[in-house]
């Protein structure tokens, strides 16, 4: 591209090289700085699924709800996220507990409860658990807010497949969206310049939990799916609805992933997730007939199927890299990596993590298994700290400056 004549003039002076490096570096106004936030995911434990019967090795008087519920947001108010996103969460303390304590500190939420919900009397709803998400009002302004009911999507979606209706139908996990924009002033503040226009910087925050049994991998796998194709509707239709601006540099809305996957890091949902795709004939599916209703879960649309892989169009990263957290849920018979915070690139990116605690103060305090009167869940919790890479993207004299 041809030089404008200002920086022509510079570049042609004697020591003109040096000249125009620092003239535009002085006029480098376009770099775009960090905007950060932190995110959190954790299963509670929902009260009805404390028993003995499950978790003998924990006195009942740790196992109860009064208790443990105090242990519990003392973790979540020590991690101080931006976004908390919790899995196994009562529907009455969603509203008598969770949302009362967390408004005090500057938060707002959304919850829905397990589909069973809908058929239930008002008295027993009450004790439903579902999946909640908090955000910070002080960082972000909530947009729009889903939820994704997995029974309803397979049966629309069944295609005459019976796996999908027996199987996969009467399954009643949900899972729920929340659409954010990033207030202006933190994006100025980060930045230390002006937000472009009247931009807006949105950002999708899902939260999930899956079916449960070990039994049924491909429900998992289908579940996932059906999540993630829905998380692409929802941001596509966003997208559009929204001026092109909003957009940003990336030209689509980033996306926070936090869920129990009740799924280890060797799965179908995980391969499914972090690579883009998995095979149709995948191990997970166990030789059921699910291949014609798992087209209309593609997130490239009917066409996703490519060589007999289901694919989908986000580019995912999971917070924790391999080996950084040796297990999520840990109990007397199993421990595990199940839970997972994933984040898409290249709009996002990991500035670190809240490790695993000390395998050796586990061994001190005799602990074989959670909940304990030291830890109030089955799970630990996970906590990300993000980077949002803000696109600003000035012109210096005529030349375009690409951002960061």
């Amino acid at each position: 591209n041809p030089l404008t004549q200002d920086i022509l003039n510079l570049y042609l002076e004697p020591d003109g090289t040096r000249r125009l490096l620092n003239y535009l570096l002085d006029n480098l106004a376009g770099t775009a700085k960090r905007t950060l936030f932190s995110v959190m995911c954790y299963n509670v434990l929902c009260d009805k699924y404390a028993t003995r019967q499950l978790y003998g090795y924990c006195p009942s008087w740790a196992l109860n709800w009064d208790y443990r519920k105090k242990a519990i947001i003392q973790e979540i108010l020590s991690c101080n996220a931006d976004v908390i996103s919790l899995q196994e969460v009562e529907t009455e303390q969603y509203y008598s507990f969770f949302l009362v304590e967390l408004k005090e500190r500057g938060y707002n939420g959304f919850f829905s409860p397990k589909s069973r919900a809908r058929t239930m009397s008002e008295q027993e709803r009450k004790h439903v658990d579902g999946c909640a998400i908090f955000f910070k009002t002080e960082k972000f302004t909530l947009v729009q807010k889903h939820t994704v009911e997995f029974n309803q999507l397979a049966m629309a979606n069944s295609e005459g497949s019976e796996a999908m209706l027996n199987r996969v139908m009467t399954k009643d996990n949900i899972g729920v969206a929340v659409l954010l924009e990033l207030r202006k002033e933190l994006i100025e503040m980060s930045s230390g310049k002006p937000h472009l226009g009247t931009e807006k910087q949105l950002i999708l925050v899902a939260n999930a939990h899956m079916h449960w049994d070990p039994e049924y991998s491909d429900v998992k796998l289908v579940q996932t799916m059906m999540f993630l194709s829905e998380v692409k509707n929802i941001i596509d239709k966003a997208s559009r609805s929204l001026q092109s601006s909003a957009l940003g540099e990336f030209g689509t809305i980033p996306l926070v992933l936090c869920a129990d996957l009740n799924s280890l890091p060797d799965s179908g949902v995980v391969e499914y997730l972090s690579t883009g795709g998995v095979e149709t004939n995948h191990k997970d599916f166990k030789e059921l007939r699910y291949n014609e209703s798992l087209t209309n879960f593609s997130c490239n649309g009917k066409n996703g199927t490519t060589n007999g892989r289901i694919t989908h169009g986000f580019k995912l990263k999971s917070a924790y890299e391999s080996g950084l957290m040796p297990y999520t849920n840990y109990t007397f018979d199993f421990k595990g990596i199940i839970d997972y915070i994933f984040y898409s690139k290249p709009q996002l990116n990991t500035l670190g993590i809240l490790g695993p605690l000390d395998h050796h103060w586990l061994v001190e305090n005799n602990i074989s298994g959670c909940p304990h009167p030291l830890i109030p869940s089955d799970h630990f919790s996970l906590f990300a700290q993000l980077e949002l890479l803000l696109p600003f993207l000035p012109q210096v004299n005529g030349i375009h400056l690409p951002g960061r």
